[in-house]
């Protein structure tokens, strides 16, 4: 099979600015066929994202492996339409639960993490927040670091998706090079900032460990130290899709650090558990999450 759908030029040049030029339900129905034709062509990570599952204890792979490329090209397609979406657009795409838990936060007058995971199409929680005046700022890789290793073409639509995003949620966007400092000072001034729980790097020291999936999740502690640091409130988030629209979802975690940070990871692996191809970081197996030993001990999911 000629795999042309792994090109990047095709990819972000011309099949996905071609697809945002269409009706919301047709252009989404289309990426999720180009996920499946990619599945098929990028075996290597197809590999990856089984042995996860597996590990977990999910019996049917495949199907959840469809539905993991269906929707990563959807997240894809995501960057286009978060430029351009309107409110009354952004009502027929996303819907939103738990507002309440953000601006009782806000109206405390003190930074807030909303500490979320690469799960689903995490950036339209972020999107859906901006249409309602809240104002967001966000920890990311930099893509800019020569040490990142992608193709140019790629880096390029990485470069259009942050400068997109940063467009619509106006806060600050800061860059794990910039270390730790400048992010303080941004919490410490009552800013809301989003960190992702799951973020890797293979310069992060992940000392916290949580049980997550019958094994051990491994996390970097710059959330808890964030919070410990500024006071800062924490308060978790999640995007889930029912079709080629998501379900946003806002919930409380406790007053304490500690708690907030072990309630976040357990509010994750419910996610997981309920839809287990919503979360990217499969391919992380072994390194991110260890699974129980014997894999076999993990219970279905």
């Amino acid at each position: 099979m000629a795999c042309w759908v792994q090109s990047p030029v095709l990819r972000y040049r011309w099949m996905f600015p071609a697809l945002a030029r269409l009706p919301m339900p047709v252009g989404y129905r289309l990426a999720s066929m180009l996920g499946r034709l990619e599945r098929n062509c990028d075996q290597g990570s197809a590999t990856r994202v089984r042995h996860g599952l597996r590990a977990a204890g999910v019996t049917d792979t495949e199907t959840m492996l469809r539905r993991f490329s269906e929707m990563r090209a959807r997240e894809t397609l995501d960057a286009w339409w978060i430029r351009r979406l309107r409110r009354e657009q952004g009502a027929r795409l996303m819907a939103l639960e738990g507002e309440a838990v953000l601006s009782d936060l806000e109206s405390r007058g003190r930074g807030i993490v909303l500490v979320m995971a690469h799960y689903g199409r995490l950036n339209l929680l972020l999107l859906s927040l901006a249409l309602r005046g809240h104002r967001l700022g966000m920890l990311t890789v930099d893509i800019e670091d020569p040490r990142l290793p992608i193709d140019p073409v790629e880096r390029d639509f990485l470069r259009f998706k942050v400068t997109g995003l940063h467009g619509r949620i106006g806060g600050a966007w800061i860059h794990i090079n910039e270390g730790m400092r400048r992010l303080y000072r941004v919490v410490a001034g009552g800013e809301t900032v989003v960190m992702l729980l799951d973020a890797f790097d293979p310069r992060f020291r992940l000392v916290l460990e949580y049980p997550f999936l019958g094994g051990r999740l491994h996390v970097a502690a710059g959330i808890l130290r964030v919070a410990r640091r500024t006071g800062a409130g924490l308060l978790y988030g999640v995007v889930k899709e029912h079709g080629w629209r998501v379900g946003v979802e806002l919930r409380a975690l406790p007053a304490d650090p500690e708690a907030a940070m072990a309630q976040a990871v357990a509010e994750l692996e419910r996610d997981v558990r309920e839809r287990p191809w919503e979360w990217w970081q499969w391919p992380l197996t072994g390194r991110l999450w260890r699974p129980p030993v014997p894999e076999q001990g993990a219970g279905d999911l």
